[in-house]
C-alpha cells in the first residue's frame, strides 16, 4: 500500500505540468466580452503579450508579467513531486510542499482580485479562473492527501518495524 502511494506524486508531477499548459484566467473587456483573452498557467509563469491587445495610452498595457505565485505553484508542485519514495520525512515533505503550492494558487487567486479591483478595472474588466487554475488545486489537494495517507499508513508499519 505505501509503494502505491508513492507513486501518486510522479503521476500528479505529470498532470500538473499538463495543467499549467490549460486555461488559468479568462480576461475579457465589457466593450467586447465576446472576444475574451486566455492566459494559462505557463503564460502566468513565464509572462506573455496578449495578442489583439490595443491600448493608445499605454503600449505595455497588453503585456502579463511572471506572476510569482503561479511560479511558486508550480516549484511547490514539482519539489512535491520529487518527493516520492518511502520515509516518513519525505511523506512529511510532500504535505508541506503540496500546502505551499496550494496557498500560492490562493495567494495568485487573491492577487488577480486585488489588482483588478484596486485599479478600478472591475467595471471594465470582467475575468473569471479557468479549469486549469482549478485543476491545480485539486492536484495539490491530492497531493496534500496523499503524503498524509503515506504518514497515517507508515506510522504503523515502522512501529511494527522497530518492535520486531
Amino acid at each position: 500500500m505505501v509503494k502505491a502511494l508513492s507513486m501518486i506524486p510522479p503521476s500528479i508531477a505529470v498532470l500538473t505540468v499538463f495543467a499549467f499548459l490549460l486555461p488559468f484566467l479568462q480576461v475579457s473587456c465589457n466593450a467586447a466580452p465576446e472576444e475574451p483573452f486566455v492566459i494559462t498557467g505557463m503564460n502566468m509563469v513565464t509572462g506573455t503579450t496578449l495578442e489583439d491587445f490595443e491600448s493608445d495610452e499605454d503600449p505595455t498595457e497588453g503585456e502579463v508579467d511572471p506572476q510569482v505565485f503561479a511560479i511558486l505553484a508550480l516549484a511547490f508542485m514539482l519539489l512535491c513531486a520529487a518527493t516520492m519514495g518511502t520515509g516518513a520525512g519525505r511523506a512529511a515533505a510532500q504535505v508541506a510542499f503540496g500546502l505551499l503550492s496550494l496557498l500560492s494558487l490562493i495567494a495568485l487567486a487573491w492577487k488577480i482580485h486585488h489588482e483588478l479591483s484596486d485599479e478600478g478595472m472591475n467595471q471594465f474588466v470582467g475575468y473569471k479562473l479557468m479549469f486549469g487554475y482549478y485543476l491545480a488545486v485539486v492536484l495539490s489537494v491530492l497531493q496534500v492527501a496523499a503524503g498524509a495517507a503515506r504518514l497515517v499508513i507508515q506510522r504503523p508499519a515502522d512501529r511494527a518495524a522497530e518492535q520486531t
